[in-house]
């Protein structure tokens, strides 16, 4: 069948945009595209913490949907469960109490851009909700395929990143790193693009499906690129457990047979993908290295001994930093452990409300979307080898690409 571009784009973008305000698909055209490019807009560290050009759109979202609702004490704030509340105020109150205690910056600028992010967050759900559009719903899709093109064009092109050891990066050798400037936060970014088209791919008309079957195909071939077991790993744990999903809960035998073909295809498209991929040499791609398992084990067996009796109780503060040794592994000295994070964050009260948070998020996330499920479990296992869930970049895709996938209408069509 002959489509028409461009008269059919024109024609979807004005029925999509009828009761949209322009400015917010303006500003959150202008957020996702920048937040696409990564690294490569982060501003110039002036403050211990960097911070990006995505963030002053963010604050520019936040303001003109304050401004929109002059009458903005009037709005119902969330009412989220108590326990989401305690483990809020618990954290607030280990945070006052180490700064009370020793003073740190750059905890306290962490913390805040926390905040910020997840107030950004909140303000994305209430304008979603009062804006339905599929505009606003393929935004996050669009942005990742975006940072997925960019990160197979390094890869071709630049596949020796080890210059950027000059830029106090890390350096890497033949390994997808896109504009994230790290294979294993990349590799995980994809994983998220990767049920993010699967979503799409169950809302979408039948005659687009063929086409994002083959996207996802293509992904799981790519995903592989970054050398990243961490990601791997993530990306099984994201496709078993849809798969148990679908096996325990649809009776659907046809169902059933496919999405189960279909992962293991996905899965022998990704060891494709691997053993197809150059490797000229160096400890980053070569699977089988122990040298960073062993010297994540001795880092993590060091903050463990230095945990003193208030951090193990009560901890110190969301972000809080051990001191550590310059060459240690951990990325700006927070642990790569997510448990051990709310350890030193709020001690082991904190580590079991956190658990019993995010256990809440899973059962309500299984409850309206299994894809979206099994992204959180992949992403809380990649959060065990790296500090991930609170990624600037993991934390806004997998907050938007939730809030803004879920409008999407049954059945789609994404052309008309």
């Amino acid at each position: 069948m002959k489509i028409n571009i461009l008269p059919t784009v024109r024609k979807w973008w004005q029925e999509t945009t009828t009761h949209i305000d322009g400015v917010y698909v303006a500003l959150y055209g202008l957020f996702f595209c920048l937040l696409s490019l990564g690294q490569l807009q982060r501003t110039t560290q002036v403050l211990p913490v960097s911070g990006y050009i995505h963030e002053f759109v963010m604050l520019a979202i936040v303001g003109w949907w304050a401004w929109r609702n002059v009458d903005i004490h009037h709005l119902a704030p969330p009412r989220p469960p108590k326990v989401i509340l305690i483990t809020i105020a618990w954290f607030l109150l280990t945070s006052i109490i180490g700064q009370s205690q020793q003073f740190e910056i750059l905890q306290l600028l962490s913390g805040l851009r926390f905040i910020f992010y997840s107030i950004f967050l909140f303000v994305t759900w209430k304008i979603s909700s009062a804006h339905k559009s599929k505009v606003f719903s393929l935004f996050p899709v669009i942005s990742l395929l975006y940072m997925w093109l960019l990160g197979i064009l390094q890869y071709i092109f630049i596949p020796d990143t080890r210059f950027l050891r000059l830029l106090n990066w890390d350096d890497h050798y033949y390994r997808m790193i896109g504009t994230i400037f790290d294979p294993n936060f990349l590799g995980i970014l994809l994983v998220i693009l990767i049920g993010f088209c699967w979503f799409v791919y169950q809302q979408s008309a039948n005659k687009w499906q063929p086409y994002i079957l083959a996207i996802i195909l293509l992904l799981s071939f790519t995903q592989a690129f970054t050398i990243s077991r961490a990601s791997y790993l993530a990306f099984l744990g994201f496709l078993a457990w849809i798969c148990l999903h679908v096996y325990l809960t649809n009776k659907n035998r046809q169902k059933q047979f496919f999405t189960w073909s279909f992962s293991l295809i996905m899965v022998l498209f990704g060891v494709l993908g691997y053993f197809i991929a150059p490797k000229p040499g160096g400890e980053g791609v070569n699977i089988t290295r122990t040298s960073t398992i062993e010297a994540r084990q001795v880092y993590l067996n060091t903050q463990v001994i230095n945990l003193d009796t208030q951090t193990v109780l009560i901890g110190q503060g969301l972000f809080w930093r051990q001191e550590s040794s310059p060459d240690s592994l951990s990325r700006g000295l927070l642990p790569d452990n997510l448990g051990m994070l709310f350890i030193q964050g709020g001690g082991v009260i904190g580590l079991v409300l956190a658990v019993s948070v995010l256990y809440l998020i899973f059962r309500y996330l299984q409850h309206r979307s299994v894809i979206f499920a099994a992204l959180l479990l992949a992403v809380l296992i990649h959060s065990q080898f790296n500090n991930t869930l609170l990624q600037p970049f993991v934390f806004l895709y997998l907050g938007t690409g939730y809030i803004f996938l879920l409008q999407l209408p049954k059945k789609i069509t994404l052309i008309k």
